[in-house]
């Protein structure tokens, strides 16, 4: 009778994945040794300098809870999770030309790499002379490379506060440092997460108090950046309209950024309202109300609506691109002939409507969005791939150009029958 094997045991489980990962980082090494062109010299090296090599590496790019902070830790180990992924995905050549390793393997097998050679004696060991300068090709370009891969670590800091930061309810910064782990004897790679709670206030609008939240980013290795606006900035000329004023959004504006800008991220969706009110671009609308560009990737996506209340620049609402009271929207009327209810039915007012390659793919339906002033809109489908997946077969817009084609048709038909019955 045969018996089952056991599972293996969480310890034995962990060994092996310690081995593994053992065997993995000697392999680069001797990669390195490949690449630079001296294979033969990496068996040269004594058992003893490889194990100082493996012990100066640093480990993975690890998040923590910065002191005095108590960041949730579902989000550290989604950041954790995000960090190895992109660190993992990314590779560099050990040398031009040569094979590649991950962006992982870079910063511990790379680094430790480097360092070890830095200190290296000529009598530390037999030919250990002979590998420094074999290696000197390799430590110069993986020099050079450092900082322009550096990037991709801030790149990872960055995303923290993309992915999790909400002007409703808290914002989160990273900043990265590596340190001894004096219990372990190990460098650490981390990422200290910070966290803040975005000022609240109520302003009276109409002689009624509005809940509203101060504008404010915080980008990696640094504090958060509470925005300042001029008047003179959204066209207000006065004695006060070069006194730069806080920023409040409304959480009515909140909410419509959150269901027209229905495929962003919170976050993402946020630091676009910092970075277009960073660097405003206002008009006027038929009505003398303030508009100003809101930008994603840089591409005009819609209007927040500013007033100067209480001191303070409020941000009244958002409108979508093709929303009523914009200059696009009017053109759009012109145009196409659709009015609001038009722009609801065939979700015109919201931005997933937009991501679809198949309205690229309708040039006459796509000229009459350009000539509207929409022509940037249909590169969001592009500029957003990094942050959201979200895709669709057929759009609700396509049902809009499918209509405008049957009418033409429907057009052609009538103008067809009439000289047909004309004597």
């Amino acid at each position: 009778m045969s018996h089952r094997k056991k599972k293996p045991s969480g310890q034995k489980q962990q060994a092996v994945a310690t081995a593994h990962k053992r065997n993995e980082f000697f392999r680069n090494l001797y990669l390195i040794c490949k690449n630079a062109g001296c294979p033969q010299l990496y068996s040269q090296i004594p058992a003893d300098k490889l194990e100082t090599i493996y012990n100066i590496r640093w480990h993975s790019l690890k998040p923590f809870s910065a002191e005095g902070y108590n960041i949730p830790n579902s989000i550290l180990k989604e950041i954790k999770f995000f960090a190895s992924y992109r660190l993992k995905e990314i590779s560099t050549p050990i040398m031009p030309g040569g094979d590649n390793y991950t962006l992982e393997e870079f910063f511990t097998v790379g680094i430790a790499f480097t360092s070890f050679l830095v200190g290296l004696k000529d009598d530390d060991f037999p030919l250990a002379a002979e590998l420094k300068k074999a290696l000197t090709c390799f430590s110069d370009y993986h020099h050079a490379q450092y900082q322009i891969l550096y990037q991709h670590i801030n790149e990872i800091n960055g995303f923290v506060g993309l992915l999790y930061s909400d002007l409703n309810s808290c914002l989160y910064w990273g900043k990265h440092e590596s340190r001894i782990d004096n219990d372990r004897l190990a460098l650490l790679n981390c990422l200290d997460i910070y966290s803040c709670i975005p000022e609240k206030r109520h302003i009276t609008i109409d002689g009624k108090p509005r809940p509203a939240t101060r504008v404010g980013w915080a980008f990696p290795n640094t504090c958060p950046n509470w925005l300042k606006v001029k008047p003179s900035d959204m066209g207000i000329n006065n004695a006060f309209s070069e006194m730069p004023l806080e920023v409040f959004i409304q959480a009515h504006a909140l909410q419509r950024i959150s269901e027209r800008l229905d495929i962003l991220p919170a976050g993402l969706a946020h630091n676009n309202i910092f970075h277009s009110l960073h660097d405003v671009k206002a008009l006027k609308d038929f009505n003398g109300n303030t508009l100003i560009e809101y930008r994603i990737a840089g591409i005009k996506a819609g209007y927040l609506r500013a007033d100067i209340v209480d001191g303070v620049v409020l941000i009244r609402t958002f409108l979508f691109l093709t929303h009523e009271g914009t200059p696009e929207s009017e053109k759009l009327k012109e145009l196409l002939g659709i009015q609001k209810m038009d722009t609801s039915y065939f979700s015109l007012d919201k931005l997933s409507t937009f991501m679809s390659s198949d309205l690229n793919n309708d040039e006459k339906f796509k000229n009459i969005f350009i000539k509207a002033g929409f022509g940037r809109l249909f590169e969001i489908y592009d500029a957003l791939s990094m942050f959201t997946d979200f895709r669709q077969d057929e759009s609700p817009a396509m049902k809009l150009a499918y209509y405008l084609r049957l009418q033409e048709k429907l057009q052609q038909d009538d103008a067809l029958a009439n000289n047909i019955v004309k004597p």
